[in-house]
């Protein structure tokens, strides 16, 4: 074991993403409970005072877990769950989660949604150091909204993906999918401007049954290639989820199958396939190798 160590307050503490940059510095992100006031947070951090019932957090650790170097919470008046972090080139952190804070969410000046009509995702981005919030939006719809993966193409654009159960998620029209498919949710893609100040495409994904079981244990997975493509990976209990002649699978082998779904960085989806046998299969991760 090179380093390892504990990060956490007197209650409950959750870890869900980790990322480390190109100088071996960590950075973690999460949530902590609402009895979990005394996390260790850095003064000039964005915001050092638990603010609800559970908050995100983001923190950074020197390359050897020695030293917390930065470390802030972000959250509202309700509960906050962080699920996935980035680091772009510039040093810049965006978290994204699900907030179901209202307008007591922080969001910045020119985001592309500052009210609230449900539980929605977030989507927000720091600078490298913690210290203060350079965007940050809100979206959604008027039901349940979950951002589970995230990242950042080279010009800046962040995706994010999801399971959301609202039939009115914003932005939809007119892309590959635009109804909500039915069961108790559907993964939906979304593209925002590097400034969150845009919605440049969204999407739902999904077939009349249930997609990605709404959990993080079944978050799937979010990889972008050398062309712009990008690939969405879950879970689905549909029978009719959508899929594309020549692939690995075209049927729902049990209750639940994996899938993997191929946009190209026009919209389209360009592959899209069930993954699974006659068990129950989830696919929790995606990754590219130096072929895609």
């Amino acid at each position: 074991l090179g380093a390892g160590t504990l990060y956490g307050g007197s209650a409950a503490d959750v870890l869900t993403d980790m990322v480390v940059n190109s100088s071996d510095q960590a950075y973690v992100t999460g949530y902590t409970s609402d009895a979990a006031t005394d996390l260790p947070v850095i003064s000039g951090g964005y915001d050092i005072t638990h603010a609800g019932d559970s908050d995100a957090f983001v923190a950074r650790f020197d390359n050897d877990l020695g030293t917390l170097t930065y470390a802030t919470y972000i959250g509202g008046a309700g509960t906050e769950y962080s699920y996935d972090l980035v680091v772009d080139s510039s040093g810049k952190v965006v978290i994204v989660g699900t907030t179901d804070s209202g307008s007591g969410y922080p969001t910045t000046s020119g985001a592309y949604t500052t009210s609230a009509s449900g539980t929605e995702i977030f989507v927000s981005r720091f600078s490298s150091t913690l210290a203060s919030l350079d965007a940050s939006s809100r979206f959604g719809g008027t039901g349940t909204d979950q951002a589970l993966n995230t990242l950042i193409d080279n010009a800046g654009a962040i995706f994010v993906s999801g399971t959301t159960n609202s039939t009115d998620f914003p932005g939809v029209s007119g892309n590959y999918q635009s109804t909500y498919g039915g069961g108790l949710n559907d993964v939906f893609l979304v593209v925002l401007s590097s400034d969150l100040t845009a919605n440049a495409y969204a999407t739902y994904l999904g077939g009349s049954g249930n997609e990605s079981g709404g959990t993080v244990a079944f978050s799937g997975g979010l990889a972008l290639d050398s062309s712009g493509n990008v690939y969405v990976g879950g879970s689905t209990g549909s029978s009719d989820f959508p899929t594309t002649g020549g692939v690995w699978g075209t049927t729902n082998n049990s209750g639940w199958d994996g899938f993997i779904t191929k946009f190209a960085n026009n919209g389209t989806v360009s592959a899209s396939t069930y993954m699974g046998g006659i068990g129950d299969d989830h696919v929790t991760g995606l990754a590219l190798d130096s072929s895609s």
